[in-house]
């Protein structure tokens, strides 16, 4: 049951064409309750704000639910994460294209945002300069490099113009990306083979190409007249030398694995062999990139250097189709720094500076010696090695030592998601957190060290 707050008015928009962008601006004062004489209780949290064009106040052409942010103007610095969006580009890459979009709900301008992006145990801050006015939006773009079969990235602002952020849920989200999986096929055609359940008229899919043309389409089917499953085929020429996206959609959102038969799929090239293969289990769609070249792939292996060979590791070695783009980055062991990439081609040497390596096309010539540089700080055995969390398990308060060179501290439960994250201090009020462990990270100009305790 719904109550409608607002009547019936909005704004004229001029003859538009797609993609043309239009803005208004609303003052509304919300009632405490609506409704009469038996009003309803009006609730902040539990409101919704639908925006939609209508042609002639009839036809809805189209429609959409708005972000909604609750402030209540007391916070200067109060950034939000609006939305996170991965690149439509298919590039068969493990450099992984993301946007995340950050609203400020605050009464001051943010000019400096701190970012954190965790996953698959590892954490890569980005510091950006921005000019971001109260109400404003403003896109943060960022390149990680996706290891095959990453599904998530935790991605939180623990910064805003130099000053730590007293955690809130608007300063965090999760992401679920889609990872570039290392398929690949030889040859000028693919042959698609979908087994589908009972309910064949839900299922459809697209085949795209590189810049996100439909090369091919296939679906509706028809419905089966059991449990059971229907091989469709169909064969289809494609370019070589290109990556592909392949999607299969179910318009009940179930997939085509769940009760009504075993459906499954798979792609083919020519001769036969098996590009990738899927169960079926996906709720309203499910992707998957492929390479495809006019002979069998030839790949190169990125395997850097690490100097010294203790004081970090690299993100993202391993074996690579040649030609493609490839993302690395160069993670320090706690008391290290990164200093510099080298790469030692037959042209010459060439330095990067930052810890982000992007090679826009590799072959085993311009990627024939790759190093790592690291460096120890001065004066610092080991970051975090005389830093200890006590009682442990802890009750209401958790107290740190020596936290001196210590400029953060965030706190995780087993699930990644951030808990706290807030001043440093000896003493962190942990009294509202549920039972379980948790994991506190340290950040300093010297490294980050990660500690372990228990609430009980």
């Amino acid at each position: 049951f719904r109550d409608m707050i607002t009547g019936t008015w909005g704004d004229v928009v001029d003859a538009t064409t797609e993609g043309s962008f239009h803005q208004f601006s609303y003052d509304y004062e919300i009632p405490e309750s609506i409704g009469n004489p038996n009003g309803v209780d009006v609730v902040l949290e539990d409101l919704q704000i639908l925006v939609w064009v209508a042609q002639d106040n009839l036809q809805v052409i189209t429609a959409n639910e708005a972000m909604l942010f609750i402030s209540d103007g007391s916070s200067e610095l109060n950034p939000h994460i609006a939305s996170t969006s991965q690149s439509s580009e298919i590039e068969c890459s493990n450099a992984l294209n993301i946007n995340t979009s950050i609203i400020n709900i605050g009464t001051v301008d943010i000019t400096s945002l701190t970012v954190y992006y965790d996953f698959n145990n590892v954490s890569i801050e980005q510091n950006v300069d921005c000019y971001i006015a109260p109400n404003a939006l403003f896109s943060i773009p960022f390149t990680i490099p996706v290891s095959e079969g990453v599904e998530d990235v935790n991605i939180t602002i623990t910064k805003a113009n130099g000053s730590n952020l007293e955690f809130n849920e608007g300063l965090y989200k999760i992401m679920n990306v889609n990872a570039y999986q290392g398929y690949a096929g030889s040859g000028d055609e693919i042959v698609v083979k979908i087994w589908h359940d009972k309910y064949g008229q839900q299922v459809t899919w697209k085949l795209f190409n590189s810049v996100g043309d439909v090369v091919e389409q296939g679906g509706p089917y028809s419905q089966l007249p059991g449990t059971n499953t229907r091989l469709q085929q169909k064969n289809i020429t494609i370019e070589s030398s290109d990556c592909y996206r392949f999607e299969i959609y179910d318009s009940n959102g179930d997939g085509i694995n769940n009760g009504n038969g075993e459906g499954h799929y798979q792609i083919e090239d020519a001769e036969g062999n098996i590009i990738f293969e899927r169960d079926g289990v996906f709720a309203s769609s499910e992707s998957t990139d492929f390479h495809a070249s006019p002979s069998p792939q030839t790949y190169v292996t990125i395997n850097p250097t690490v100097t010294p060979a203790d004081a970090g590791t690299v993100v993202g070695a391993g074996d690579y189709i040649e030609g493609t783009k490839v993302a690395l980055f160069a993670n320090p062991n706690a008391g290290k720094s990164f200093v510099n990439w080298v790469i030692t081609t037959p042209e010459g040497e060439v330095t990067h500076a930052e810890q982000l390596l992007i090679l826009e096309d590799v072959t085993a010539a311009t990627t024939s010696n790759i190093v790592a540089n690291f460096s120890e700080y001065q004066g610092i055995e080991s970051f975090g090695s005389d830093i200890e969390l006590y009682p442990n398990p802890a009750k209401d308060v958790l107290s740190i030592s020596n936290i001196d060179n210590v400029g953060q501290v965030m706190i995780y439960n087993m699930q990644g998601q951030i808990v706290m994250n807030g001043e440093v201090s000896n003493n962190i009020n942990i009294s509202h957190l549920p039972k379980g462990m948790y994991i506190v990270k340290l950040i300093s100009e010297q490294g980050s060290a990660v500690k372990k305790f228990i609430k009980e």
